[in-house]
């Protein structure tokens, strides 16, 4: 297989699965009991910021915070780059997703509203360049990643909200 591609999937598959992983804990804390542990501590970050819009969407809660911690040991057992280049993606993977729920509520749009550009792409334009600037990525890399999210993360979106995944289409 090319390097290039090679460089493409080892990092946007991690940048994917990181964001897509937030959905699934939403997923799996439908099916728990009410008392449980994960229950209780799944607080959103839900302040309100001095323009009286909410800082950040209720979607980016206490939770989210386990795959970013967790995910990089499984990238490391299969993909090519080290533990610590994948501490780095996943976190900035959901610093990208807040960034994006900031500016998202800044410009007035409500949880669920769709923002072209904002919601399929923010955490992995913030990942990559920060990647890009730190010299993990080439250009090529990034810019084949940013095409590749923004044509097939509404694809995935969309079949996640058909198997109720997701309450949101986009």
């Amino acid at each position: 297989m090319n390097n290039l591609l090679i460089n493409i999937l080892s990092f946007t598959i991690p940048c994917w699965i990181t964001n897509m992983s937030f959905q699934f804990i939403w997923a799996f804390k439908k099916i728990i009991p009410l008392d449980h542990i994960l229950r209780k501590i799944d607080e959103p970050f839900d302040f309100i910021f001095f323009d009286n819009k909410p800082f950040i969407g209720s979607g980016l809660r206490i939770t989210s915070i386990v795959p970013i911690l967790t995910l990089p040991f499984f990238f490391n057992l299969f993909l090519p780059v080290s533990l610590f280049y994948y501490l780095k993606l996943t976190s900035l993977v959901f610093l990208g997703d807040l960034l994006g729920s900031i500016i998202k509520r800044r410009l007035g749009y409500k949880k669920g509203e769709f923002a072209v550009f904002i919601d399929h792409g923010d955490y992995i334009l913030v990942t990559g360049t920060i990647f890009l600037l730190l010299n993990y990525i080439s250009i090529e890399v990034f810019l084949y990643s940013l095409l590749l999210t923004y044509i097939l993360h509404p694809i995935v979106c969309l079949i996640g909200y058909k198997l109720k995944i997701k309450k949101e289409p986009f």
